[in-house]
């Protein structure tokens, strides 16, 4: 019931150059109607792991759409026929990486990762040591610091492009 009332389903359909936004209507919590948008006013658009599409940037407003890996074959699709149909206009296409990367975040977010890093390896080394933890809080950290990595090199290389 749920899911019914907060998932949100859009259609978007291209017409005439123009980019179109439909929202499947629901009977509580229903989203904004988007305008629609011409191919040629798209500068950015912002795409995550090559299949989910995010934002849609134009010259005046930021278009979030934010397309969820369950039943994103359609949103594959769309993306690969936006890629094709924008082509002309050439707007930029990057991940939400790139974009953190621009407003400035990234660094901070770089050095805070080996902060939380460094802590928590004390932490564990730490524990061991001295057996303060048990044995659970030990597996919480450690399934923690393999994903803090993960991210950590995936910023490092941001970073280094």
């Amino acid at each position: 019931m749920l899911y019914y009332y907060v998932v949100g389903h859009i259609v978007i359909t291209v017409k005439d150059e123009k980019l179109n936004f439909e929202w499947k209507r629901k009977t509580l919590f229903n989203y904004k109607e988007i305008e629609v948008v011409n191919l040629e006013d798209i500068k950015v658009i912002v795409i995550d792991e090559g299949r989910l599409l995010k934002k849609i940037k134009t010259l005046d407003r930021v278009i979030y759409i934010n397309n969820s890996k369950i039943g994103s074959r359609e949103a594959t699709d769309f993306i690969t026929y936006l890629r094709k149909v924008t082509k002309p206009y050439s707007p930029e296409i990057i991940d939400s990486w790139d974009e953190f990367a621009r407003k400035g975040y990234l660094k901070l977010a770089y050095k805070l990762t080996n902060v939380v890093l460094l802590f928590s390896i004390i932490a564990i080394l730490i524990s061991i040591l001295c057996n303060a933890f048990k044995v659970q809080f030990l597996f919480i950290c450690l399934m923690f610091i393999p994903q803090m990595l993960l991210h950590r090199a995936h910023m490092k290389s941001k970073l280094k492009e």
